[in-house]
């Protein structure tokens, strides 16, 4: 039996292009039952760029009463419909909203966000074309977060996912997570690899492709909308090919999804 995506979202009220997509119920559907296959009651899970809260709404009610979930959110607009929706669904004893972005140094740095589409929030600026709003957010590192900020006590040990939406800075945040990798990660990482947003974002490219090799992960690619039966297409990859990918897409608006894991994955 098919995984039925929840919808039952507080949203901006269908202005922007992502709350039109969750009030259709057409928003990242086979990405989101995949995903929830992965987790199991009582797992915890980081939710980096939690936006409204459908993802993180999903997640926290597979894993609840007894898992654990961090969902970042930079931009307050977002920030503050997502602790809304955490209401709603009755999840605020497992799952924890943080008003932050996550990067590779903790500072006050201004993000934009853009009205039309409220789930393009960003801290670099390519396409002048587009009319942004800004604001002065804080960003953290996550090591810095597991220090002295980690208030719900998600544990480490226990993470079985790390979603990652954040429109070119992935890498930053897995750069400010060097002390947490020190300790064994058993779950699996699931990233936009977007080459063109990474390049101008100046992502750390060479970094990346040494993290995946000193962390021994295993890595498979989503083609972008690629799904059989409501259910994504993952295939097995290597280094050598996202390397490729990355060359000939740095200068495309186009991106694939990268699952990162050490264990055989669901498929």
């Amino acid at each position: 039996m098919q995984i039925k995506v929840n919808y039952d979202i507080i949203t901006h009220g269908g202005s922007d292009i992502t709350s039109g997509q969750i009030i259709c119920g057409n928003c990242e559907d086979a990405e989101i039952r995949y995903l929830r296959e992965m987790l199991y009651e009582g797992d915890h899970v980081l939710d980096f760029g939690g936006n409204i809260g459908l993802h993180t709404v999903n997640f926290g009610q597979k894993i609840a009463p007894t898992g654990k979930l961090v969902a970042f959110e930079p931009m307050s607009k977002n920030y503050y419909v997502l602790k809304q929706n955490i209401k709603k669904h009755n999840l605020e004893q497992n799952v924890l909203a943080v008003n932050a972005a996550v990067s590779d140094n903790s500072k006050i740095a201004q993000y934009i966000i853009n009205p039309k589409n409220m789930g393009d929030c960003r801290g670099h600026v390519f396409d002048n074309d587009i009319q942004f709003e800004e604001e002065p957010v804080k960003q953290v590192t996550l090591d810095d977060f597991f220090k002295d900020q980690n208030s719900i006590g998600i544990e480490w040990s226990k993470i079985m996912l790390i979603k990652m939406d954040t429109q070119g800075s992935e890498i930053s945040i897995l750069k400010g997570a060097s002390n947490c990798f020190k300790e064994s990660f058993n779950g699996t990482i699931f990233m936009e690899y977007a080459p063109k947003w990474l390049h101008n974002n100046n992502q750390d490219i060479e970094w990346f492709y040494n993290f995946i090799k000193e962390q021994m992960f295993s890595i498979f690619k989503i083609p972008l909308d690629s799904n059989v039966n409501g259910r994504p297409i993952v295939n097995p990859s290597s280094i050598e090919e996202i390397k490729g990918y990355y060359e000939e897409c740095k200068e495309k608006d186009t991106y694939c999804n990268l699952v990162l894991k050490r264990t055989p994955i669901l498929t």
